[in-house]
């Protein structure tokens, strides 16, 4: 199956057999039906390399949490937002989003408030003020004096014209002290979805994050998305 053959703007699940991903399929067509938008199965026994391709003109990927659907290969490369669903979803309430160099987080925080505007989710916001910045296999924290009040008003700024444009998802700002994946991770065992930002550029933020998505899709029972940061030439949403 090759990009062009699919409608642009649609939600494409993969599943690498008939009798596979039925949380993925049923995650995906929830969404497609809400968002009106065309639902593509993509059917193939490693689906990753398919999927990126398809990603080009999807709006949204979704895969199961098998051995394949987890792939961090397609997370890296797909240029739209993946969404892992486990086999055995966790049935939790509200969407969590963690956010890292802020305001650079704001594709990610636009793909978490429409989500839970869709799905009918409080939101939960997350900024880790102590982050390990991962070099040479060694986490160096940032000083524990950080200045909260910064943080916080950088969130709230950041924050500010998406919580007028979807009035309708309660929103909740959390500052945490600690390791993302670490405080994601807790948060997760009560949550409908987390939401993170993939990696695109080689600077320690962006280190940080893809390390924090590939934690989550390795320990957490509910469906994780990634979002990619827009390319240059590609625009904000897919």
């Amino acid at each position: 199956m090759r990009s062009a053959a699919i409608p642009h703007g649609a939600v494409v699940v993969g599943v690498e057999d008939a009798r596979t991903g039925g949380a993925a399929r049923g995650w995906a067509k929830a969404a497609a039906t809400r968002e009106r938008r065309p639902l593509v199965l993509a059917r193939a026994p490693h689906p990753a390399r398919l999927l990126a391709g398809l990603s080009y003109r999807a709006h949204l990927v979704v895969v199961g949490a098998g051995r394949h659907g987890a792939d961090s290969a397609l997370v890296r490369r797909s240029r739209c937002p993946v969404v892992v669903v486990p086999d055995q979803v966790s049935h939790g309430r509200g969407v969590v989003v963690g956010v890292g160099g802020v305001p650079s987080s704001r594709t990610t925080l636009e793909f978490a408030f429409h989500t839970a505007s869709w799905l009918g989710e409080p939101l939960t916001v997350v900024h880790c003020y102590e982050e390990a910045e991962r070099m040479s296999g060694h986490a160096l924290a940032s000083p524990p004096h950080s200045d909260l009040a910064e943080e916080r008003l950088l969130v709230a700024e950041t924050l500010a014209g998406l919580r007028a444009g979807y009035p309708e998802v309660a929103v909740r700002v959390r500052l945490e002290r600690g390791l993302p994946e670490d405080v994601l991770g807790d948060l997760a065992h009560d949550a409908a979805l987390v939401v993170v930002g993939g990696t695109r550029h080689r600077f320690v933020t962006d280190l940080v994050i893809g390390s924090v998505a590939r934690s989550l899709l390795a320990r957490v029972a509910c469906p994780v998305a990634v979002v990619p940061r827009p390319r240059p030439e590609q625009p904000t949403s897919c």
